[in-house]
């Protein structure tokens, strides 16, 4: 975490010099992102001055299971360099989980197996306040990687727990 933190206060330096307006002037992002708090999956990113959205999402289906993450992010920007941008977000990540189990109990008088199918049905929500990084490079990809703090609150064992927030994203911008 300390290199981490090292490196993008020395590219905060580095560029502080040659800070000027975006020069990217891209209102639309497509790619795949993966975070606590900004989902896992396609993402989609609208961006058009100081303030943006981000919607992330992805259905994953066996023959058992489905696995579903759901998520929408507010993102501001902080300060525009040549080719960086440090901007804050605000992720809300809903996740559902499916799975289908069967149990086999043997019953002790008749010696007998018997299947019950058992389906759990799991529920979680997390959100992050945090700062992120875009570094844009080719012209038409950019990198983001953002770090933050947050909550995660499972419904079905009733329970929540502060959690630290990465999430990393590539994108293509148009």
């Amino acid at each position: 975490m300390k290199k981490f933190l090292f490196l993008c206060s020395t590219m905060l330096f580095l560029t502080f010099g040659h800070a000027q307006n975006d020069s990217v002037g891209y209102k639309h992002s497509l790619g795949l992102s993966a975070g606590v708090s900004t989902g896992l999956g396609f993402s989609y990113r609208y961006w058009p001055k100081k303030v943006g959205l981000q919607v992330t999402g992805i259905p994953i289906f066996s023959s058992n299971s489905i696995y579903t993450s759901v998520a929408l992010s507010g993102l501001i920007t902080i300060k525009d360099f040549s080719d960086i941008r440090m901007f804050g977000y605000f992720g809300n990540h809903l996740i559902y989980n499916r799975s289908s189990h069967i149990i086999l109990e043997l019953d002790p008088n008749t010696g007998v197996f018997t299947e019950t199918n058992v389906t759990f049905n799991n529920y979680t929500y997390n959100t992050a306040l945090g700062v992120g990084f875009r570094f844009n490079f080719w012209e038409v990809l950019d990198f983001n990687l953002q770090t933050g703090y947050g909550a995660s609150f499972d419904f079905n064992q009733n329970m929540y727990r502060t959690i630290f927030a990465a999430e990393a994203g590539l994108y293509y911008h148009f």
